[in-house]
């Protein structure tokens, strides 16, 4: 894209709808005018790119086949996504304002609502619409992500995982149990959700899978042992 700046103006008005969408209901005035300022926006890069696609890395964005690390948005922006298993949205020319109020108002639910709502795939094959698209980060990605993740993400991935039944799933939080564990210990604000869903992951591969279970237990043994104030 020839132009930066309409890029900027673009993600700016994408974090205002964000936060609105966040702290307002739908039919809020306030949520409502930053969608139309959103889809004004939207318009103007639809005209140089007929399906405009943000694509998500932990602390990026990529866009028109530039990574956008700065200003500090972008990277506010690629947390926000990330935190929400988001690989990649696409917009497409013609996405009209209740679209766009529907999938805003899902994705940006916090995680922990996530749960509430029956967990990230489901809110997400909720919102999609013709004109928008996501695709969903691969547990094998996010759990290569070397930042430390919010402790309500990871309530979520093990409630699902346990609820689904999903092999992929997991095998995959079973076999990275204790880095997952490690990474959520300095984060308490999701304690209590962390922990019940922790249980029935456990529980569920207590019933199911044995190996993985006594694995599992001993990964956060070693865990509580090195970190004693870390865990109740």
């Amino acid at each position: 894209m020839e132009n930066p700046e309409i890029v900027i103006k673009f993600l700016r008005a994408l974090r205002a709808v964000l936060n609105n969408a966040s702290a307002y209901p739908k039919d809020h005035p306030y949520y409502r005018k930053s969608i139309a300022a959103f889809k004004e926006e939207l318009n103007i890069v639809s005209e140089q790119i007929d399906q405009f696609s943000i694509h998500v890395s932990p602390a990026a964005l990529l866009i028109a086949d530039r990574q956008w690390d700065k200003p500090p948005l972008c990277v506010e922006l690629a947390q926000f996504l990330h935190a929400r298993k988001i690989k990649r949205v696409t917009f497409s020319r013609g996405a009209n304002e209740d679209e766009l109020t529907d999938f805003f108002y899902f994705i940006s639910r916090s995680p922990r609502e996530m749960i509430g709502l029956g967990g990230f795939t489901k809110v997400l094959n909720q919102s999609k619409t013709e004109h928008i698209q996501v695709e969903e980060l691969d547990y094998s990605e996010f759990l290569r992500d070397e930042g430390e993740q919010v402790a309500d993400v990871w309530a979520y991935m093990f409630q699902e995982a346990a609820e689904s039944g999903n092999e992929k799933q997991i095998n995959q939080l079973a076999d990275n149990f204790g880095l997952v564990v490690g990474r959520c210990k300095k984060n308490s604000g999701a304690a209590d959700e962390l922990t019940a869903s922790m249980y029935d992951f456990l529980k569920y591969l207590k019933a199911k899978e044995h190996e993985k279970y006594y694995s599992c237990g001993k990964d956060f043994l070693r865990l509580a042992m090195r970190h004693k104030n870390a865990f109740n």
